[in-house]
């Protein structure tokens, strides 16, 4: 029963030093380098809007990025620094768009 109690609490604590191990690789990690930001530009009713204007941007830094949505209502942004963004849509028959 000691012996069975004593595991227990060992297993918790390697559980734990792996866990916060695999955190703080994930945050290092993701500090580190730039990510992919992809965007699906959808209607109200749910149906993808092809070429619509799609921008992200950071007043503080000054980084901006505009590209246009595929036939698929989707694009990618690749090589996005991690911050904050402003996302601005626009497109043909909508009206603008904009989501912190």
């Amino acid at each position: 029963m000691i012996l069975s109690t004593l595991q227990g609490r060992v297993l918790r604590l390697v559980g734990l030093f792996a866990f916060v191990s695999v955190t703080t690789a994930i945050v290092f990690a993701q500090g580190l380098g730039a990510g992919t930001v992809e965007v699906t530009v959808v209607d109200p009713n749910g149906a993808v809007v092809p070429n619509a204007s799609v921008t992200i941007s950071n007043p503080v830094t000054g980084y901006a990025r505009t590209a246009v949505t595929g036939q698929d209502g989707v694009l990618r942004f690749d090589n996005v620094p991690p911050n904050n963004y402003q996302v601005s849509i626009s497109a043909t028959g909508f009206a603008p768009a904009t989501q912190q």
